[in-house]
């Protein structure tokens, strides 16, 4: 069995994406709830770098998009902007003396996709 790191990567995301929408969107803690789709994208950027990060990014916010049945483009776009800067980050920063540890990275990604999708969403219509 011929296991690729691309395919394996994309059904991670595609997963992640599903259950985003699916449950983890449901539990709520505190009024918030997980976002394991953007653990699992700066997980893939971390390990891929920037274009790795940009494309499951994009194609996670896609199929998250679409899922829900939101208006396409919003969420994509800031997951793969998200994707990329983080994927940047850890081509830069990662050095055998200082590695990007993962929580970080996915606590700023976490946090930019609460910024940044509502920000694009009013851009986009701001009767939102």
């Amino acid at each position: 069995m011929i296991t690729s790191p691309r395919i394996v990567s994309s059904m991670l995301v595609g997963i992640a994406a599903v259950l985003q929408v699916t449950i983890v969107q449901r539990i709520e803690i505190a009024n918030a709830s997980p976002d394991i789709l953007m653990l699992v994208v700066t997980s893939v950027a971390l390990l891929g770098g920037s274009v790795a990060g940009t494309w499951y990014g994009f194609f996670g916010g896609l199929i998250m998009e679409l899922a829900v049945g939101l208006p396409l483009g919003s969420h994509a776009m800031v997951a793969a902007i998200i994707g990329y800067w983080i994927g940047r980050w850890g081509e830069i920063l990662v050095t055998d003396d200082h590695p990007v540890p993962p929580l970080i990275a996915g606590i700023v990604g976490a946090g930019a996709m609460q910024v940044g999708y509502p920000l694009i969403a009013f851009l986009v219509d701001p009767n939102v």
